[in-house]
């Protein structure tokens, strides 16, 4: 059973919503880094290279998560949302409720 118009919208509707959550929450992070030029202790430097690895390590999933859900407002675009890109059979409701941003229905996903 393919996804209906209305499915369909609410879904463009969520993935909209979560990229923003995400930049915003990115652009955050990225403004509690603290790099000052006051650092004249090693426990400073430390502290601040810790942060900034820490920040690499939750910014690196987050952009992995946009770029999916920017190629699943592309397959709106296209029609294709609902569309396994491995096999071409229709996504299962439940994965997409679940994963938005799969691309890849049930079967697929346990290969």
């Amino acid at each position: 059973m393919s996804l209906s118009e209305k499915q369909i919208k609410e879904f463009e509707t969520r993935l909209l919503a979560e990229k923003k959550e995400i930049e915003e929450g990115i652009e955050k992070m990225r403004a509690d880094l603290d790099f000052g030029d006051d650092t004249d202790h090693l426990d400073e430097e430390a502290d601040e290279t810790e942060e900034m690895t820490k920040f690499i390590g939750v910014k690196k999933p987050l952009e992995e998560k946009m770029a999916a859900i920017d190629v699943a407002l592309e397959r709106i675009k296209n029609g294709t949302y609902d569309k396994c890109e491995s096999c071409g059979k229709e996504i299962e409701l439940e994965v997409l409720e679940a994963a938005p941003e799969s691309g890849l229905c049930k079967s697929c996903k346990i290969k």
